[in-house]
């Protein structure tokens, strides 16, 4: 017997840093996924296996540890109804080097694989609500966009208070680049909080602006105005800038995108300081060079993998959330 679940990376569109602040993101699904396969064991014993290496502790030993501590930290909030060891191992279609929110889809893949095992009623909602608590038990502030998206999938209009989870049918043609690095994302936002501390009111102006362009670039994708969210990507990235975010090398490279005819608006993705470039490209962009990452958009979210005969897990419904 296993239990198996695949839950998708994640790329940010719109709204990074502001949504720390309850402001409006727009996230989305991409196309590689992380696997998870869980498999019992008679023993006490917990083995977990994957490309980052392998980690071997047991019930009554777990102590969470690096490069682990995400996957652990899910484990334990779930210990005092897990019956026995499993074997965990870990497949994922991209490096975790390159973001596309790896933590958040392992997680949400994990927390899958246990409840499910553990015949634990949950929908959803209830999946995204745990998922989101251990990412911020590791990192201490973060959103949740990431975990919305690996549990949704599709493109999402998010906020965290008060929760607003909006899914769109509606995807369009990404192009992503990886500038060969990143920063930590905890380090990142030490240093646009020490920014706003020096000027509260300053930068308090500039994230409800960049809501403004989040929201206005909710409405074009409504309308399937690619041109004019091409526009609100540009307007973010230029808020981005004016928050310290973008680096030379990354203004270096969406100056190349930005000088393409098929590129209809590009912007830094994430915390910023390195990692992912994304940009709204036309159907038939084409583009030779080696920091494109391999990954669109996707409509499907967590997904279970193997036989899952009951019903405690309702991964097809569709999560209204309240207005």
């Amino acid at each position: 017997m296993h239990f198996k679940f695949s839950a998708p990376g994640s790329i940010m569109l719109m709204g990074e840093h502001a949504v720390l602040r309850n402001h409006l993101a727009l996230v989305g699904a991409v196309d590689k996924r992380i696997t998870v396969t869980l498999t019992p064991q008679e023993n006490q014993q917990i083995s977990i296996y994957s490309a980052l290496g392998n980690h071997h502790t047991t019930l009554d030993e777990l102590k969470i540890t690096a490069p682990f501590q995400f996957v652990l930290t899910a484990i334990q909030r779930h210990l005092a109804n897990i019956p026995s060891g499993f074997r965990l191992v870990i497949h994922s279609e991209f490096s975790s080097k390159v973001g596309l929110g790896s933590s958040a889809a392992v997680v949400v893949a994990t927390i899958a694989c246990l409840i499910q095992w553990l015949k634990i009623p949950f929908e959803l909602h209830e999946l995204f609500l745990d998922a989101r608590a251990t990412i911020q038990t590791v990192q201490g502030r973060a959103s949740g966009a990431d975990v919305a998206a690996s549990v949704f999938g599709g493109v999402l209009a998010y906020r965290m208070d008060p929760l607003l989870i909006e899914k769109t049918d509606h995807l369009f043609d990404i192009a992503l680049l990886y500038t060969g690095y990143k920063t930590a994302t905890p380090e990142v936002i030490r240093r646009v909080d020490d920014r706003v501390n020096v000027d509260p009111e300053k930068y308090a102006a500039l994230f409800k602006e960049m809501n403004r362009y989040s929201e206005d670039a909710w409405k074009a994708i409504a309308k399937k105005d690619w041109p004019l969210l091409g526009k609100f990507m540009r307007l973010h990235q230029y808020s981005q800038e004016l928050l310290g975010t973008c680096d030379e090398t990354s203004a270096q490279l969406l100056g190349l995108l930005n000088q393409h005819p098929q590129v209809l608006g590009s912007k830094i993705s994430g915390s910023g300081l390195g990692d992912c470039l994304v940009a709204l490209v036309a159907p038939d962009f084409k583009w030779k060079h080696p920091s494109f990452i391999d990954a669109t958009l996707s409509a499907e979210g967590v997904t279970c993998e193997s036989s899952c005969n009951h019903s405690t897990v309702i991964i097809r419904k569709k999560y209204r959330p309240h207005h």
